[in-house]
């Protein structure tokens, strides 16, 4: 089966066939393409098996696997829900995405729009102030500024 056969059979995208054969999930050999190249090619009777264990999972976990976004309606409004709930959970599981925030007012420096949203003037006034050295500002990485916050209250003090 090719790749496309393979998406169209399992009700999911080609690009994710091409990720199950990359994590091992389905196994694939490679034949010469019609371009020069090589494409892949799946065997029936492994993605048949990988389909029933996706079946199994889906009665298991309650999440599906088999969804895509080229079926709309191939789901009940009760097992989108489910699936949502599914996915939360296990987002809400991974450590390494929550990421401390930190408040702009006790950043030691900030960006342009930090400080513009900080100290309720514009970016534009801002630049401005940096361009006549009034302000001091820092290229940051990119295009943008870095200010240190102390300077940027002194700054301020200073316009009244």
């Amino acid at each position: 089966m090719t790749q496309k056969e393979v998406a169209e059979y399992l009700g999911i995208a080609s690009r994710t066939v091409q990720r199950y054969a990359e994590q091992g999930k389905l196994h694939c050999t490679y034949e010469p393409g019609p371009t020069g190249g090589h494409r892949p090619v799946y065997d029936r009777e492994e993605v048949e098996k990988f389909k029933k264990q996706m079946g199994a999972s889906e009665n298991g976990s309650g999440a599906s696997v088999g969804l895509s976004r080229r079926s709309p309606g191939g789901a009940s409004p009760e097992q989108l829900e489910k699936l949502v709930e599914a996915a939360l959970i296990r987002v809400q599981a991974l450590p390494h995405l929550t990421v401390p925030r930190i408040r702009t007012t006790e950043k030691l420096t900030l960006t342009l729009a930090e400080a513009a949203e900080l100290s309720g003037l514009s970016r534009g006034f801002l630049r401005e102030a940096i361009a006549k050295k009034k302000l001091k500002g820092i290229r940051g990485a990119g295009r943008g500024f870095r200010i240190k916050r102390s300077d940027l209250e002194t700054f301020v003090r200073g316009l009244s």
